[in-house]
């Protein structure tokens, strides 16, 4: 009877190492997967696909093209390098500019390039930055992507460092874009330090191609001004509920948010920047702005909606 015990004790206890062990190997496939992967017990969706993001021959846009399988930062960028199946697509490493280094910290990825990088044209190094950001922050251990060239942050024309960039650096968060992007300049109209006139602010954006320009400029100018002596004008927390362009008009119809601006911007300023961002676009004339669908209401609380408006061009500042 003792020797049966000690059998049947020992039996439980490798049953007890092997349920512990399956336990271990499945958090060890977790901590692994990316972001969007589907298991084979998973339905397949379009938007669920791990993609590898390549610039076309003529660097006016990049396209993702599925991969299968799981995959580090390096193997991602390994895959980068080498050239697709597809002709007229393109391995956006390894042709102009050469990564030295790969760095982790916490969820950031820090990409060190060498100085060829500053020789890209302005149209490439936009595509170049949105084809890296969008592949790597598929990860699941990566949130944003910072660039350097030989140790020094990148940064923009006017000398500020580029912020860690994630997905929403270069498309809006809708998550309905295709696996296209363009690349535009587009003008958006901000607050001064006063609050009191609007200034002219150009972004360089990577955007999805169905996803409309008039749209894209609404969203830029939620997420605010990327220049640091600019002001925002918006509420972060409004939201776009569609936007239209008939017969030269654009009807922009957003969300009433609950918090609000709390600035020295005067609300003809924050009505104006949507109006005097969407007119710098040669078929609109007009904006008729409505909230949650309805018109017969104030912006903020003193400017009524009831007739469009065109653009205002005393309040710019040059």
């Amino acid at each position: 009877m003792k020797k049966y015990g000690f059998i049947k004790n020992c039996i439980t206890y490798i049953l007890i190492m092997v349920m512990a062990m399956t336990v271990l190997c499945g958090c060890s496939q977790d901590k692994n997967r990316i972001r969007g992967e589907v298991q084979d017990d998973e339905i397949t969706d379009s938007e669920e696909q791990i993609l590898i993001y390549y610039l076309t021959r003529n660097d006016d846009r990049i396209e993702g093209v599925r991969y299968d399988g799981v995959m580090t930062e390096q193997l991602l960028l390994d895959a980068m390098s080498d050239e697709p199946s597809d002709a007229s697509l393109k391995a956006v490493l390894g042709h102009e500019v050469t990564l030295k280094s790969v760095e982790k910290k916490d969820k950031s990825l820090l990409l060190d390039f060498d100085s060829e990088y500053l020789s890209l044209s302005k149209n490439t190094e936009v595509l170049f930055r949105a084809s890296l950001v969008r592949t790597l922050c598929q990860l699941i251990d990566v949130d944003s992507v910072l660039i350097s060239v030989n140790s020094k942050p990148l940064t923009d024309s006017k000398g500020i460092p580029y912020p860690g960039m994630n997905e929403e650096s270069f498309v809006d968060g809708s998550r309905s874009d295709t696996n296209s992007y363009e690349k535009t300049t587009i003008t958006l109209y901000f607050a001064d330090v006063t609050g009191t006139y609007l200034v002219q602010e150009q972004q360089d954006i990577a955007f999805s191609s169905n996803v409309p320009v008039e749209k894209i400029i609404l969203e830029a100018l939620l997420a605010g001004p990327k220049t640091e002596d600019h002001n925002p004008v918006l509420s972060s927390d409004r939201l776009i509920n569609s936007v239209t362009v008939k017969d030269g008009i654009c009807y922009v119809d957003i969300t009433d948010p609950v918090l609000e601006i709390k600035s020295p911007v005067t609300e003809e300023l924050s009505l104006y920047s949507i109006v005097n961002s969407l007119t710098e676009l040669s078929y609109i004339n007009k904006v008729q702005i409505s909230i949650d669908g309805e018109t017969n209401r104030n912006f903020k609380s003193t400017i009524s909606l009831m007739q469009p408006f065109e653009r205002n061009q005393e309040i710019i500042r040059e």
